[in-house]
């Protein structure tokens, strides 16, 4: 009786230490979420947010209720990619990846309820996609023509010009470090793009975000507030690549 338990102590140590090293790699945010709760488990599956060569993860949690068992099928597109079980636990968590494609996930969790064996499904369609610095600079760019006269502090027209111009360098920096086979020189240009986005764009629409209000050409807060996360965003993905 006392080696019955033991192993069962041990066994049940193993799957909560297996469960906290799962979790600790879980990635901190998440493109898309699935959960379902119904009368046999609760499920979720995330997806992480890309990285800039596109890649994610996938994240599975569930639960069988009222139940002492839990066995967990994990599809991919349709195949069974994985399974698991446990006799002495009813929770299970899982990562899968990377990936880059777009896929359909499905958890499938089944157990013992009330009255008979339950079932319960729960799919999620994820994808990734390298972050592109030149489309984000285009996009950028197509925002600010976008925006109306009046939210910049003086002459619209010339300012969309310049600031598109200099949106179409970061593009080519960027472009000529993708291109460069020499670390080095891949470097340097990044961080070219990196300087210019900074002090020639994202610091001419600030003054909400701790910049200096009198040295920007976008004012308006809304503006500011749809532009600057995008040219900080494109700057992260710049800095990422370094």
């Amino acid at each position: 009786m006392t080696d019955l338990f033991n192993k069962v102590f041990l066994l049940t140590l193993f799957l909560i230490l297996s469960s906290l090293l799962v979790l600790s790699a879980t990635p901190a945010s998440y493109a898309d979420t699935a959960r379902v709760e119904d009368d046999c488990a609760s499920m979720t599956i995330s997806s992480s947010d890309p990285d800039t060569n596109g890649a994610y993860y996938i994240d599975m949690e569930g639960v069988v209720l009222d139940s002492y068992y839990y066995f967990a099928a994990i599809f991919l597109d349709g195949s069974l990619m994985d399974h698991d079980s446990s006799f002495f636990s009813t929770s299970f968590s899982a990562s899968y990846g990377p990936y880059s494609d777009e896929h359909t996930f499905r958890l499938e969790m089944r157990g013992h309820g009330a009255k008979d064996i339950c079932v319960s499904s729960l799919e999620l369609k994820a994808s990734g996609g390298k972050k592109d610095p030149v489309e984000m600079s285009n996009n950028i760019c197509t925002a600010i023509k976008e925006l109306d006269a009046e939210a910049f502090k003086n002459n619209p027209i010339q300012r969309k010009n310049a600031l598109c111009n200099k949106l179409s360098e970061v593009a080519s920096l960027a472009d000529y470090a993708e291109d460069s086979s020499d670390p080095i020189i891949k470097s340097q240009f990044y961080v070219d793009a990196i300087e210019k986005l900074s002090k020639d764009i994202g610091a001419k629409m600030d003054s909400n975000y701790g910049g200096q209000a009198k040295n920007d050409w976008i004012t308006s807060s809304d503006a500011q507030s749809e532009l600057f996360p995008m040219v900080e965003e494109l700057r992260t993905t710049l800095q990422d690549l370094l």
